[in-house]
């Protein structure tokens, strides 16, 4: 259900932030860009959980930004197929059933993705 993904991207780290370390500039950024978001194919991006690898940091030209390309692995919820979760009923509707669990409110299950016993 939770996996850690790698993932390699290029961090910019604006001038109102050369007041903070390096380190928490970057996993900053890194939350904000990537923290309750949903990637395609990977899952709901939750948090950092560690960084890899950094660069060296280059300033752009004309608007003072640093950038930094960064390796980091994030806590992502990522349910496989078939895999057995808990959850309540909240509501019904032509388009499936909707589940609230401790960590979702909103979950919606098309019908057609139920398993053949659930009829």
């Amino acid at each position: 259900m939770f996996i850690l993904t790698k993932i390699a991207d290029l961090v910019q780290i604006s001038p109102n932030d050369f007041s903070k370390r390096s380190t928490v500039a970057i996993e900053d950024n890194i939350n904000a860009k990537y923290s309750n978001k949903v990637i395609q194919k990977i899952g709901l991006c939750i948090c950092l959980y560690d960084l890899l690898w950094t660069s060296e940091g280059l300033i752009g030209h004309g608007d003072g930004f640093v950038n930094v390309n960064v390796e980091f692995r994030l806590i992502v919820f990522h349910p496989f197929k078939g895999e057995v979760m808990f959850a309540r009923i909240s509501s019904c509707s032509p388009n499936g059933i909707h589940l609230r669990t401790d960590f979702f409110d909103d979950i919606l299950v098309p019908f057609d993705e139920l398993p053949d016993e659930a009829e």
